[in-house]
């Protein structure tokens, strides 16, 4: 399989994203795929088993190869482990992708990608292998069962909120009515979130 490169980040861009109203409300998915052919989202990736960086590359590949086009890559950040602070750092980043899958479907490519990377789920914050989580999907709020849209503890991470401000500063959080640039000033997370020097 080719390897998949982590570019540098290009410079803020004005952002793509506006508020335009839900195309789901709380508890209601899509059953077909969407009628706007394409979306934005933004997944936040981790990694603190293995070689971290392979890891992050090769699920930016299959995310490209099945969920969509990836529009940009954060840079590549290491961090304290969250909750359990009793294994070893992870590293972070960020992708704003297009896709045309709804977020039901989404998740189930995000799932699906994680099994076939060697992801097991044991218990809550736990070492992973890798860690792909659905942040933001267009300015949807989604609360099923399965899926929780906007992620329910974002603004409250550093290591969510900084690879975020590299591809999506200006992007409204559906709820909160706040950029992610304004949640990651107002946020009071300690932990330590250091870009890494190599983002090859």
């Amino acid at each position: 399989m080719s390897e998949y490169r982590i570019p540098e980040t290009p410079g803020r861009t004005p952002s793509l994203f506006h508020p335009a109203g839900a195309f789901a409300k709380a508890g209601q998915l899509f059953d077909k795929e969407m009628s706007n052919p394409r979306q934005q989202a933004l997944l936040h990736l981790g990694s603190n088993m293995g070689n971290r960086l392979e890891n992050l590359k090769d699920a930016c590949r299959r995310l490209e190869q099945k969920a969509g086009r990836i529009l940009q890559h954060s840079k590549v950040y290491e961090t304290q482990p969250w909750g359990n602070p009793d294994q070893p750092d992870f590293l972070n980043m960020a992708i704003r992708m297009e896709t045309k899958s709804n977020p039901e479907n989404l998740l189930k490519t995000i799932q699906q990608i994680e099994k076939e990377m060697g992801r097991v789920r044991d218990q809550k914050w736990e070492p992973r292998l890798i860690d792909i989580d659905l942040v933001l999907f267009a300015d949807l709020v989604i609360q099923t069962a399965e899926l929780t849209v906007p992620h329910p503890e974002m603004h409250l991470r550093n290591f969510v909120l900084v690879p975020l401000l590299d591809v999506a500063a200006d992007w409204v959080h559906p709820i909160l009515k706040e950029t992610i640039e304004d949640l990651y000033w107002e946020n009071e997370d300690p932990l330590e979130v250091v870009m890494l020097e190599e983002n090859a």
